[in-house]
């Protein structure tokens, strides 16, 4: 069987038709007989591509309007010009290293902290600042407080001040419609900063007369104090009374301890004494030594060698009497040895007890005079702690005294730094380079909003093409019927000729009903 040529359309909400050239000619096809097949469409690069040729219109009107935007934007909006200008921002000044009568020693720190550099951007945006500014410029009447403020207002918004990365440098630009009046206003800006600065930070009037003024008083009661700290200290024969009476104490715990010993000592010497003086009675009336303490005797190994001596002087002297008559010469040799004998134990004995009352003495006096000792050492530490006050009294004003000169000079030395940066018109910053006038406007730039333009066309272009074709119901390729329709298609012819032929129908239809061709 013949078939004629046949398109089937459908709108993407609608049943399917089926547009031929007359109804006569048209049969349904055996649909059924066709065996179920699984068909799957994709979008190729010419799909894609032919979106937008169909949609040329959008994308011409779109990239068109771009440049035409780009154009009166470079070309009709008035230019806005920007001055810049950069500050280094300057180490701070400390305290001078020695006070003495040359004080234009200063140590300098070489890293500007972040406090410093915000301490410069806010008094650049200051309303003291942005005021005289206005004033100098006449940008607003003196004498109308809205005006100005609102023009503090305008002027705050067109500075901008920043920090340039790893450096000590600020950079400050001022932007506006007039490239001479905008280079002036921000020369202008920075010196009303700097006699900002000057004003806030530096000293009043008269402030250096006060401090040399005090300086110089406590200065000379200063060299005073000393004085009468080294006499008092030399007069009263003190370094450190703290160290001074803890020595003292322990010196006196020492002669305590000493003075027990010896105590001790003399008891026992006494003890040793009398037992001595006991042993020469019984020797005179028993003949021997008698009643000593073994540790005594173990002191004199000679007396008891004596006495040993003795004992056996009278063993011979008893023989002598049993063998021979008492007047023979033997009796009276051992009688006279034996005498001699007794005579020297007595002598020593006697020696003995005198030694002894001898050491007994020494003892005592060396007792008295610790006790004189402690006494006097004692009577030292009650004078010393009273002295030490005294000292103590002396040393807090001569430290007092100290810490008020150095305070005094310090603040001198600042006041006399203030006042010659007063005269000399010193802050903490320095312009690194006047703004100049510039040439070439900040805002538009031609050159490269043209060049920003011709992708922003494209892509702006592109985007809107594909936006109203994903938008519209229209379906313009077979990739559409087979994508937004349950149909399968078979294939697609071109419509030649379709146009010049009165009553045909146009193949594709946004509503899915069939409508002739104009």
């Amino acid at each position: 069987m013949i078939w004629p040529s046949i398109t089937v359309c459908r709108s993407r909400s609608s049943r399917p038709c089926v547009c031929a050239d007359s109804a006569s000619d048209f049969q349904e096809p055996p649909l059924t007989s066709i065996p179920p097949r699984v068909f799957e469409y994709r979008q190729t690069a010419r799909d894609i591509a032919g979106i937008f040729f169909v949609k040329k219109h959008v994308f011409l009107l779109t990239f068109i309007g771009v440049i035409i935007g780009a154009l009166a934007l470079s070309f009709l909006v008035p230019p806005i010009y920007e001055a810049s200008t950069q500050l280094v921002v300057k180490p701070q000044f400390s305290k001078p290293l020695v006070f003495d009568q040359d004080t234009s020693r200063m140590n300098v720190f070489n890293e500007v902290n972040e406090q410093a550099m915000n301490t410069v951007i806010f008094l650049l945006n200051a309303p003291e600042v942005l005021r005289e500014v206005v004033i100098l410029h006449k940008l607003a009447p003196a004498d109308d407080e809205e005006r100005i403020l609102e023009e503090i207002d305008s002027l705050r918004g067109r500075i901008k001040a920043e920090p340039l990365t790893m450096s000590s440098i600020v950079k400050l630009s001022m932007r506006g419609r007039n490239p001479v009046g905008v280079t002036e206003q921000l020369n202008t800006l920075v010196d009303a900063y700097i006699r900002h600065y000057i004003k806030v930070n530096q000293a009043t009037a008269g402030r250096l007369q006060f401090f040399t003024e005090q300086t110089a008083r406590f200065r000379d009661q200063y060299g005073k104090l000393n004085q009468e700290l080294a006499e008092v200290s030399k007069n009263l024969d003190i370094i450190d009374p703290a160290i001074q009476k803890d020595s003292n104490l322990a010196l006196i715990k020492e002669l305590e301890i000493s003075k027990s010993q010896l105590r001790s000592l003399i008891e026992s010497l006494r003890s040793r004494a009398e037992s001595f003086q006991g042993a020469m009675k019984r020797f005179s009336s028993e003949e021997r030594l008698a009643g000593l303490p073994a540790e005594t005797l173990l002191n004199y190994p000679a007396l008891v060698e004596m006495e040993k001596s003795l004992a056996q002087l009278l063993i011979n002297r008893q023989r002598a009497r049993n063998d021979f008559l008492p007047s023979a010469k033997q009796v009276q040799d051992a009688d006279l040895q034996y005498a001699n004998m007794k005579s020297e134990i007595r002598r020593n004995v006697e020696q003995i007890i005198t030694d002894l009352g001898g050491q007994v003495a020494s003892n005592t006096r060396a007792i008295q005079e610790m006790d004189a000792k402690i006494n006097d050492l004692r009577r030292k530490s009650i004078k010393l702690t009273g002295d030490g006050l005294e000292l103590d009294r002396l040393a807090l004003e001569h430290k007092l005294t100290k810490d008020n000169y150095t305070l005094y000079a310090t603040k001198q030395e600042e006041a006399r730094i203030n006042d010659e940066k007063d005269r000399a018109q010193f802050a903490n910053v320095s312009v690194a380079s006047r703004p100049s006038v510039p040439v070439a406007p900040w805002f538009p730039q031609k050159s490269k909003i043209m060049l920003l333009a011709f992708p922003l066309a494209l892509m702006l272009a592109l985007a809107f093409s594909a936006m109203s074709y994903a938008m519209e119901q229209r379906l313009w390729t077979p990739t559409d019927v087979a994508l937004h329709t349950d149909l399968r298609v078979l294939g697609s012819l071109d419509s030649v000729g379709a146009m010049d032929r009165p009553g045909r129908w146009r193949l594709w239809s946004r509503n899915g009903t069939p409508a002739r061709a104009t």
